[in-house]
């Protein structure tokens, strides 16, 4: 009788301990209608998706100019998605679907924001004669700026989910750590091997469109069309808020 009880409450502990697991791993959500599930970055398709779906998220992958996600599927089992196509799915968030779902999530408009902070800081970004925010000339410094800072606005923003790929990163103990894993993970996320490569880059669009401003990145926009003059508009105008001099 006593072997039963203690049986039956390592099964009720078991089962309390599902829902938190599952609120643990990390998904990505289709964001658009008729995507291709692929089972090689840009390889043979193995399934389709209507938009909405969650996928559980393993890791990235730079392939072909493009950030893809490997994750899984109920339905097709393992496999890749463009990352323009689907983003990180973020607890209480709009969603895909809702009716004030925007690209321009909170975790991006926040990470934008951040950004912007830190390019002030480092003396890497600022004002120009339009009134827009942007990167300084790159002859204008030369400073080498530390990419563990980047990667820790990421995290914390949910533009990178944690996975195997960043746990080198979230345990280091020393700096040198930190610093040499944070250059793998820019090189995993946006393909890139410095800060300073990352802040003065032009990636390209579906159809060779230039993205062209370094306001939001392209591995971070998750549609398959440019953000429009009114969503970049919409950015600036926090960004003055948040850090242009009063009266400026």
């Amino acid at each position: 009788m006593k072997k039963c009880l203690l049986c039956l409450l390592a099964l009720c502990l078991l089962l309390l301990s599902l829902p938190a697991l599952a609120e643990d791993t990390p998904q990505v959500q289709v964001v658009y209608t008729n995507v291709n599930f692929r089972s090689t970055p840009g390889g043979h398709v193995i399934g389709r998706f209507q938009g909405g779906e969650l996928l559980t998220y393993y890791e990235e992958k730079h392939s072909g100019g493009y950030l893809w996600y490997y994750v899984k599927s109920e339905e097709y089992g393992d496999g890749y998605i463009n990352a323009t196509c689907a983003m990180p799915y973020v607890e209480g968030e709009p969603h895909w679907g809702d009716e004030d779902y925007s690209p321009l999530s909170p975790s991006l408009r926040q990470y934008t924001l951040d950004l912007a902070g830190w390019k002030l800081e480092h003396h890497v970004g600022g004002w120009n004669e339009c009134n827009e925010f942007s990167t300084t000339r790159q002859d204008e410094w030369d400073a080498v700026l530390p990419a563990a800072d980047i990667v820790d606005m990421m995290l914390e923003n949910h533009i990178m989910l944690r996975n195997s790929q960043t746990e080198p990163f979230t345990s280091a103990t020393t700096e040198e750590e930190r610093e040499k894993a944070a250059l793998k993970i820019l090189k995993i996320h946006y393909n890139v091997d410095s800060v300073q490569e990352l802040l003065f880059r032009t990636p390209k669009y579906p159809n060779n469109i230039g993205f062209g401003d370094d306001l939001i990145q392209l591995e971070d926009w998750h549609q398959p069309y440019p953000p429009t003059s009114q969503e970049f508009g919409s950015m600036y105008k926090e960004i003055h808020k948040a850090y242009r001099p009063e009266g400026q």
